[in-house]
């Protein structure tokens, strides 16, 4: 696997795969603590030098981590989507729906109540600042699930195709309450400036607070300042590479600005800080990575061990250090119900166990098993997943080691990849942390018992992998609604390259009319502020030239006709050469509908679909 193949595959997150409800009602009281989560994407267990990295430093995290409360075998899924859905609903994430990383299976079930919700109904003031990533539209941003006050972007990273058009991480345009704002200065800096000012504001006037400041460094797309590359000293790094650990200098200041700010204001001693990133590494792997296997998207505990910080300095913990024991992200929302003092709401049923005995040293962790399972292709295949019990793994062996010397193991997964062919394999981290030596044989009595645990877990999720998330048009809290290709129901389109090279692609959205009456439907190739025809051409202009070059060129399509599907509404329309947009109009019901659209060449041919589709009920 060659560089350009690995950063497709782990650092930008998907390439390799691609072939609410009332809580109960709580009184918040000032003495109540105040809650920060911290979560990094796609930063790996390897990339802190508190966790042994030999050539790069983080002292700032290796401070926090001096004074936390560490859980080292605690595990994520291996993406960034699924993981959030699971800590934000505690419950794992074939059935919360939040599933996939593209598609409408980043929506997260509308009827689970997250987080969010629970904590602001027991009193808390809510807040996120940064990415979100399991859903664009109503009623899945984070305004509509529980977060009061929001500054984000939509999707998998900053510069997607739903992104503002020529975000780069320097004075970006991001998501503020509902409405689109300039921000001065570096993506990172923006959002811990943010979150800080919203923070100090709660404790004037002495409210608890829920913070979430989930950053969407250090996924790519790779761009920093220069002055942080130049303290990275690693040599012989690619320019990707190289950027990538500028980016956790600059996050590793931050921890450090946030701290310094939390000790002045006298937050820190009545905070719970939780520190915890989204999968295991990315661009990362080859420099340190903790002796495991594996990287994001991966099965390995490489692809799904991340670190796990818990400080909380006048909460009667136990005093810093490590916990061994297994523990997953779906269980930090019961944990941090019960270190606060809030009930969770009466029907909810969690698929993670709260941790607060152990952080007050009250009790070991448990023997227990659990089941990491996301989506990876289209189609979610029964024993495609990672079951953990103490220190067996038995895992589908699909995923490949980019330093396996096997060609013939390597073909045979890539076989197996295409049938969607399971073949499972047994490892013991305790005698082989790094997973090499499959035992399978060996250990049938382990096999069955992890194998029967599975089948029970498979039991409550498969049920659930039908219930409908679409998005709802006609609703006051989004009118007019922005949809984008990132969130067609039976296409992965994503990457902004997708736009610029005019990808011959088309899908569908689900959608949910949430009245009747008539709607406006304006279809384009390029966003509004793009400002570009439909058939036209545009290029986007880097402010940080140093991995990708000064600008990405785009091209220009032959479009000469629109057409559009909606309910029984079916139309066509021709395409000008300055048409910026095509617009159509239908009277619609209320209830669930499909909407697809197409862009022809002048003898009728299909070229693509409309990537964006602005939906007005007027």
């Amino acid at each position: 696997m060659n560089r350009r193949e690995f950063l497709k595959a782990a650092a930008m997150g998907t390439a390799a795969l691609l072939s609410g409800c009332a809580a109960q009602p709580a009184v918040a009281k000032t003495a109540h603590p105040n809650v920060l989560i911290i979560n990094i994407d796609d930063m790996g267990y390897g990339d802190l030098s508190c966790h042994g990295n030999p050539k790069f430093r983080t002292p700032h995290l290796d401070a926090l981590h001096a004074e936390s409360i560490r859980f080292t075998q605690f595990h994520v899924a291996p993406m960034c989507t699924p993981t959030r859905g699971q800590l934000l609903t505690g419950i794992d994430a074939l059935r919360n729906g939040a599933r996939w990383v593209g598609t409408e299976n980043t929506h997260l079930r509308h009827d689970l109540p997250t987080m969010a919700e629970i904590f602001r109904n027991a009193g808390y003031r809510t807040g996120l600042f940064g990415k979100w990533h399991i859903g664009d539209n109503y009623p899945m941003r984070p305004q509509d699930r529980g977060f009061e006050e929001v500054v984000w972007h939509p999707q998998q990273e900053v510069g997607t195709v739903a992104d503002y058009w020529g975000n780069d991480y320097f004075d970006d345009t991001y998501e503020h309450n509902g409405v689109r704002k300039q921000y001065n200065g570096y993506c990172t800096d923006v959002w811990f400036n943010e979150a800080m000012n919203w923070m100090q504001k709660q404790t004037q006037a002495k409210r608890p607070f829920l913070c979430f400041l989930p950053t969407n460094v250090v996924h790519g797309p790779y761009f920093v300042d220069q002055k942080y590359r130049d303290r990275v000293n690693i040599p012989n790094l690619p320019k990707e590479f190289e950027t990538f650990f500028g980016m956790l200098v600059n996050l590793d200041d931050n921890i450090g600005r946030l701290e310094a700010f939390m000790q002045k204001t006298g937050l820190k001693d009545n905070t719970i800080v939780i520190f915890m990133t989204d999968n295991g590494a990315t661009a990362g792997y080859h420099t340190y990575n903790a002796g495991m296997k594996g990287y994001k998207t991966q099965l390995w505990d490489g692809g799904h061990r991340v670190p796990l910080f818990i400080r909380w300095p006048k909460g009667n913990l136990r005093t810093p250090g490590d916990i061994h024991g297994l523990a997953q992200v779906q269980d930090l929302l019961p944990t941090l119900l019960e270190l606060c003092g809030i009930q969770p709401p009466a029907n909810a049923d969690f698929d993670g166990m709260s941790l607060a005995p152990q952080l007050r040293g009250q009790a070991e962790l448990p023997d227990r098993m659990m089941v990491i399972q996301f989506q990876r292709q289209m189609a979610i295949k029964k024993w495609d997943a990672c079951i953990l019990w103490g220190p067996w793994r038995l895992m589908n062996l699909y995923d490949i080691d980019p330093y396996e010397p096997d060609k013939e193991l390597i073909e045979d997964i890539q076989r197996r990849r295409k049938t969607y062919e399971v073949r499972l394999g047994l490892y013991n981290i305790d005698s082989d942390p790094r997973q090499d030596r499959n035992i399978i044989d060996e250990h049938p009595d382990v096999v069955e018992k992890m194998k029967a645990y599975y089948e029970q877990w498979w039991g409550k999720v498969e049920p659930t992998l039908s219930i409908p998330r679409p998005i709802i048009i006609g609703n006051d809290a989004e009118n007019p609604c922005f949809l984008t290709a990132c969130s067609w129901a039976n296409q992965y389109f994503v990457q902004i390259q997708n736009i610029m090279d005019g990808r011959r692609a088309n899908g569908f959205w689900n959608l949910r009319v949430d009245r009747a009456g008539t709607y406006e439907f304006a279809l384009c190739r390029w966003p509004k502020e793009a400002d570009t025809p439909i058939a036209g051409k545009t290029d986007l202009v880097y402010t940080d030239p140093y991995s990708y070059g000064s600008k990405r060129e785009g091209v220009a399509l032959p479009i000469a006709q629109a057409r559009m599907q909606i309910a029984d509404f079916d139309a066509a329309a021709p395409v000008g050469e300055n048409d910026r947009q095509v617009v159509f109009t239908a009277k619609l019901k209320p209830g669930d509908v499909k909407l697809q659209t197409w862009f022809n060449d002048a003898d009728g041919k299909e070229i693509c679909g409309a990537y964006y589709v602005y939906i007005t009920r007027k």
